[in-house]
């Protein structure tokens, strides 16, 4: 449902993992919240719809790009090159 926040937490790291339901997957899959790495602030880094989704995620070499909802989330800070505020072409598809 819009509005979920779910939280994972892995019971040996207490690593934890912040998702919202994926709007463009009709109710088949999440977007990972990360924060971003320009402004810090937690918005929707990548479509999760298996833990597989989410391993491609944490490998460092998978070279996986950030969803669209993160480059156009408002919730980045104002002059943030990564968000809707900037005025630079789009680097992050």
């Amino acid at each position: 449902m819009p509005g979920d926040l779910v939280t994972v937490t892995d019971a040996t790291t207490e690593q934890t993992w912040l998702f919202i339901p994926d709007p463009t997957a009709h109710g088949n899959g999440w977007l990972l919240i990360t924060p971003c790495p320009e402004c810090g602030i937690d918005v929707p880094a990548t479509p999760v719809a298996t833990l597989s989704d989410l391993g491609e995620h944490l490998d460092p070499d998978a070279g996986i790009h950030p969803c669209a909802q993160f480059r156009h989330d408002p919730a980045h800070l104002p002059g943030c090159t990564l968000g809707p505020h900037t005025t630079r072409p789009d680097t992050i598809r």
